[in-house]
């Protein structure tokens, strides 16, 4: 316990899986009277919480995970959290780009697993949505981003800019996946694996649980939401690219190089 206190766990859901795992039959009130007398208390601004009626919004969240190796490169490893705001039902993936593909890409599958699309697609003010601003307070769209919006049947609108309140349920998802999951995620070595992990915790702990704000379980809130059903139609995220032939027969492409096969060199 004290080895885990020391490496900043203090989620005692977390901690009571672990001592569960290795055989520990103690009860929940007991490490909850350890660990609280030993918890940072954490200071919170006061604020009026918003909530929306169901099928109405979600909340798009990015974040940093450090590093892993990929495709034998060390690469800087992102999660992407899209949080319902009337169930709060979480989707959550792991990748090693935060570029329009990728983004995109975590949408679609966001939609296919919560089953179906809400109204409106809150977010922040990053260059995969939004590319500038004027100081009257209109920006200009990120425009493949706003015709995934048209394929797919939702509304994107942007947070307050330095206002992370205003999409505050991601947010409290993303740490939720930092504090609940991450601490307790298994040594993978491959990016697909971490996620089939995070799947696996996604379905047997984020979803089922009672969440502390509605006092309701997501998944059976979920099935309240009158989403929007997924277009059948897959949007295109192929994308092409010129590149030039070097002297030696290779393409530079994603900080890779390849070989041209000789009859198009």
């Amino acid at each position: 316990m004290q080895q885990r206190l020391e490496c900043g766990v203090y989620n005692c859901e977390v901690l009571y899986r672990e001592l569960c795992a290795r055989g520990d039959d103690g009860k929940k009130t007991i490490l909850r009277a350890y660990v609280q007398p030993r918890r940072r208390a954490a200071r919170h601004q006061a604020c009026v919480r918003f909530e929306t009626p169901p099928g109405q919004q979600g909340q798009v969240d990015w974040g940093h995970f450090g590093t892993i190796w990929h495709e034998g490169r060390l690469r800087r490893l992102y999660g992407f959290a899209l949080t319902l705001g009337y169930s709060r039902a979480l989707y959550a993936e792991f990748t090693v780009s935060s570029g329009m593909m990728a983004f995109l890409r975590c949408h679609m599958h966001a939609f296919a697993s919560l089953g179906g699309v809400p109204e409106h697609l809150l977010h922040d003010n990053q260059k995969t949505v939004v590319h500038t601003h004027d100081p009257g307070g209109a920006h200009l769209w990120n425009a493949r981003y706003l015709d995934v919006a048209d394929h797919d049947g939702f509304v994107p609108r942007l947070c307050r800019p330095y206002r992370a309140q205003t999409k505050g349920k991601v947010e409290s998802g993303s740490k939720y996946i930092r504090r609940n999951f991450w601490p307790s995620c298994p040594d993978v070595p491959a990016l697909d694996a971490l996620n089939e992990a995070l799947g696996g915790w996604l379905a047997e702990v984020a979803k089922v649980r009672i969440h502390g704000t509605t006092h309701e379980v997501p998944l059976v809130r979920l099935a309240q939401e009158p989403l929007r059903p997924v277009n059948v139609a897959p949007y295109d995220l192929s994308m092409v690219s010129t590149r030039w032939r070097s002297k030696d027969g290779l393409i530079s492409y994603g900080g890779n190089r390849y070989s041209v096969p000789a009859g198009y060199a």
